[in-house]
């Protein structure tokens, strides 16, 4: 097959590292003589139904045609192994039990499947003992904020009214200061709070004193909104009785209301 002046569109791919590219057909034919590239690596275009073998590069000519030169190239299609970690071609993988297993790792899971082992790769969940204890850290964290900004703006408010100054300002003060303290930050301080560290650093101070983590069911860290949802959908699990909060107790994978309704999972790392 001739490919002159080729677009790039070519991936390579070793198996090892990430799939490299996109490179055109005379940058592939450089990487794969200069870099080493094993026998087993596998190359994928846009038209290609699956990666292909080195070996089975004279089957190109079946392909559908080439991508005009300009044309938005495609991404090759990898999925992560639940396992290893390792990125690969979607059909060397399997999908077991909600989770990707690479053709390597495939005969270690479905052993530890049979014989009723913990499963490889599988995360640890938080219990519901850990979570109820870093909610509890939360809950001192954030009234201990809200204290102390409410003696901050008690100061403020003192200087800005003159408390000391006349009669009536006293009592337009406090007013004005316990408005702010009922109405606004125990509303204010919790979102911000959870938003932040959730989004951030995938935890809040109280479940990083237990080693736990916030994460979407494919092992992502959550969002600002999807962080600022859960804040939201926490509250439908104190609804009633704080039973959105105890089925985590018998929960397979220890997820409380607010977990299924906004698709998070709390582990441990």
């Amino acid at each position: 097959m001739s490919i002159e002046t080729s677009p790039k569109i070519w991936w390579v791919f070793d198996l090892k590292e990430a799939p490299q590219g996109p490179l055109s057909w005379e940058e592939l034919q450089d990487t794969l003589a200069s870099e080493g590239i094993s026998d087993r690596a596998l190359v994928w275009r846009p038209g290609a139904e699956h990666w292909m073998s080195l070996a089975s590069l004279s089957a190109l000519p079946q392909l559908s045609p080439l991508p005009e030169i300009g044309s938005e190239v495609s991404t090759p299609p990898v999925e992560t192994c639940s396992i290893c970690g390792h990125m690969v071609p979607p059909n060397f993988t399997v999908f077991v039990l909600k989770r990707t297993v690479c053709v390597h790792c495939k005969p270690l899971f479905l052993q530890a499947l049979r014989e009723g082992a913990p499963l490889p790769g599988a995360p640890m969940y938080g219990t519901f003992g850990q979570r109820a204890a870093a909610k509890l850290i939360d809950q001192v964290v954030i009234v201990g904020a809200a204290n102390a900004l409410v003696a901050q703006l008690f100061l403020w408010l003192t200087e800005l009214l003159g408390l000391n100054g006349s009669a009536d300002s006293p009592t337009l003060g406090y007013v004005a200061l316990s408005g702010f303290y009922l109405f606004v930050l125990p509303f204010t301080i919790p979102i911000v709070y959870n938003v932040f560290f959730l989004a951030r650093y995938g935890a809040t101070l109280g479940k990083m004193a237990f080693g736990l983590r916030v994460v979407t069911s494919t092992g992502n860290r959550v969002s600002a909104w999807r962080a600022l949802g859960r804040y939201f959908a926490e509250m439908i699990s104190a609804l009633v009785l704080y039973i959105g909060y105890l089925v985590a107790a018998f929960d397979e994978e220890r997820r409380t209301w607010h977990d299924q309704i906004c698709d998070t999972r709390v582990i441990r790392t």
